[in-house]
């Protein structure tokens, strides 16, 4: 007896193409679940830590104890060409 055909992919291809073939849909901000609990933990606390500084040079700024451009250049920008950095501690 002849053995009988396992397996055809006719027809597949052409009925995965009628909607289209697409990308697996991405988020922004993929789910921390089920990543290293270490670098979990680690990145909360240097969120918290860069709220707390943004805040306290908000705080300078706003009181005047502290020049916008001076701060600027502690941080490491060499001129007020970086905009973003700027307009955040011009908001205070």
């Amino acid at each position: 007896m002849a053995k009988s055909k396992n397996h055809t992919a006719h027809n597949q291809t052409r009925k995965a193409h009628r909607n289209g073939i697409k990308k697996p849909k991405m988020n922004k901000y993929p789910s921390r679940k089920g990543l290293d609990p270490k670098f979990r933990r680690n990145a909360r606390f240097a969120a918290m830590g860069t709220q707390k500084a943004v805040a306290a040079a908000k705080a300078a700024v706003a009181s005047g104890h502290i020049n916008v451009s001076f701060f600027l250049l502690a941080l490491g920008f060499e001129c007020k060409r970086n905009m973003a950095a700027y307009s955040i501690l011009e908001q205070a």
